[in-house]
């Protein structure tokens, strides 16, 4: 798996996971959290907005700074972001999106990528979304890959 999957990937399942924000994340009603890998994100997204009107996605952004490193690709930057996408209107979790974003940033601090690059928070900021109110978690860490990708193989046709 590669880096960016595997920071999305890691991110979430640690924010799901971890003793205290699972604790905070999970509590009746949960707050869904999406990566971009969600095959049907788009539709997640809407589903959960009608029922909660609050979730969180987590995407990579970007990855800059890259050093030399033979074998691998390594980046000194990678920038990844939990966007809170509200619709207040439709919000039953008693969570407003700023402070869902307070939150995200106060349990991320614990995150580590691969177990021991530590995440540096750089902004929260208010993102443009055609509706409702959205809110931009921004961390970047060190990060990098050191074997040669391979192209996963297709699933057989029925």
């Amino acid at each position: 798996m590669g880096l960016l999957i595997t920071l999305r990937e890691s991110w979430a399942d640690f924010l799901r996971t971890d003793a205290a924000s699972a604790a905070y994340f999970n509590a009746d009603p949960a707050i869904p959290i999406f990566t971009e890998k969600l095959k049907s994100i788009e539709q997640a997204i809407i589903d959960v907005q009608k029922k909660f009107g609050l979730n969180i996605v987590i995407m990579t952004v970007v990855a800059r700074d890259r050093q030399n490193q033979v074998p691998g690709l390594w980046f000194k930057n990678v920038v990844a972001v939990a966007r809170v996408i509200e619709s207040p209107l439709a919000n039953t979790t008693g969570i407003c999106a700023s402070d869902l974003a307070e939150a995200i940033a106060y349990f991320s601090g614990g995150f580590k990528l691969y177990g021991k690059h530590p995440m540096k928070l750089q902004d929260i900021a208010l993102a443009p979304v055609p509706a409702g109110v959205a809110y931009d978690v921004i961390y970047s860490v060190q990060g990098g890959i050191e074997e040669m990708p391979t192209r996963p193989a297709l699933p057989d046709a029925p």
